[in-house]
């Protein structure tokens, strides 16, 4: 499987339709994961973004592709916004402006019945569910939440007051290294308190995933992951932060995604690797999430896919369409897709020792044909997201992905 994120704001900052998507199936691409409820709300509220979406899947599922709906799960802006009695508690006693809380049954049955008209919507092969977890160890304080995390044994007045003694107003942080540490040395009452999580977050799980598995039987179930379940140097983060385990999951799911993002994290490619020998431990045929925006280049997508070949792994999702030069061997030639919203204006094409410079201006949602075969490919260009931030410097190329599966 070599899978394919779109989102929203790949939908939102376009200057004009990428109609032309036969560049995924002529890469190899066999699987695209479309974004259906976002962090803020669901796009069939705008009735452009769910024009556009249906037209993805719609074309891309034409081409042969499976296409996947993907659920944002524990953020919500617009459900907070509307019942702002109903969001996720702070440890300040504060209510979120966007965080649900996993123990209102009003936002499951309403995250249940969005991902099943979604289905008899779109034609859709499976679901994903992502961000399903807590964020920060400040989130999930409820009373309710606090009731289950007593009933599992954690002293609740101590660990608050221990949590809010750690906070550094300075920085509107929270300095909490001790208890992470702490936890990854087994502590017993933050072990207590991280299992009482983990049984909320699986919980909440297990009601959607059966709901799918009811309803829509005939749909493949993923879950997208956090990489610190796979991390053993920052698993605590994964239990007290997140109260996310890839073995908590794995029962619910068809496949579990990790997201090893090594730009996210500021490391190499060789964590990649070791991400994906972690999971061939103890997690059967994962799917590798790898990070392809910006300023990641041709040279880091390559060391990752090296990091993680020969691994027992079901295949690779790129992150993600609308960062990405889509590149693919077409006969003598090599054909790119800009998916960015903007335009290269250099190409470095790299042929053993020999570099080749080319100026160009290479718009968006365009294809260039370049005679000859290349190792290793550069671009260089500018655009402005959606905040209005301008970039100017290296995009991603994704060439010759065909064939990540192990």
């Amino acid at each position: 499987m070599t899978g394919i994120w779109f989102n929203h704001e790949d939908i939102c900052v376009r200057s004009k339709k990428h109609e032309d998507l036969t560049i995924l199936h002529e890469a190899g691409y066999t699987d695209a994961y479309i974004l259906i409820k976002g962090m803020d709300d669901d796009i069939r509220n705008t009735p452009i973004e769910r024009k556009r979406v249906l037209y993805l899947f719609e074309t891309l599922k034409k081409m042969g592709l499976r296409t996947h709906g993907v659920f944002i799960c524990s953020n919500d802006r617009a459900y907070c916004k509307q019942y702002p009695d109903r969001a996720d508690m702070t440890i300040f006693g504060n209510k979120s402006a966007y965080r649900i809380s996993h123990t209102d049954p009003f936002y499951l049955s309403y995250l249940k019945e969005s991902i099943i008209s979604a289905a008899r919507e779109f034609p859709m092969d499976g679901v994903q569910l992502d961000f399903m977890r807590y964020g920060i160890i400040t989130n999930g304080w409820s009373g309710k939440e606090e009731e289950i995390y007593a009933q599992n044994g954690t002293d609740v007045p101590m660990l608050k007051e221990k949590i809010l003694r750690l906070y550094d107003s300075r920085k509107e942080d929270y300095n909490i290294k001790s208890l992470l540490d702490a936890c990854q040395n087994g502590d017993s009452q933050l072990m207590a308190f991280s299992d009482a999580r983990r049984s909320i977050i699986r919980n909440f799980v297990r009601s959607v995933t059966d709901e799918i598995r009811t309803k829509l039987p005939d749909k493949e179930i993923s879950i997208a992951m956090m990489p610190e379940g796979l991390w053993p140097e920052r698993y605590s983060t994964a239990l007290l932060h997140y109260g996310q385990t890839y073995e908590d999951l794995q029962p619910y799911a068809d496949h579990l995604f990790a997201m090893a993002y090594a730009g996210s994290y500021n490391v190499k490619s060789d964590w990649v690797g070791e991400i994906g020998k972690q999971a061939q431990k103890r997690i059967p045929r994962i799917v590798m999430g790898l990070e392809c925006t910006e300023p990641r280049s041709s040279s880091d997508i390559s060391t990752d896919l090296s990091e993680i070949s020969g691994l027992n792994h079901a295949g690779v999702c790129f992150f993600r369409y609308g960062r990405m030069i889509i590149g693919v061997t077409d006969g003598r030639d090599t054909l790119l897709y800009n998916s960015y919203p903007g335009t290269v204006r250099k190409l470095e094409l790299y042929s053993g020792e020999k570099k080749t410079d080319m100026e160009c201006r290479f718009e968006e949602a365009s294809y260039m044909r370049i005679p000859g075969k290349f190792d290793r490919i550069r671009a260089f260009g500018s655009f402005k997201d959606i905040s209005g931030r301008d970039y100017d410097g290296e995009f991603c190329v994704v060439a010759d992905v065909n064939g990540t599966n192990s």
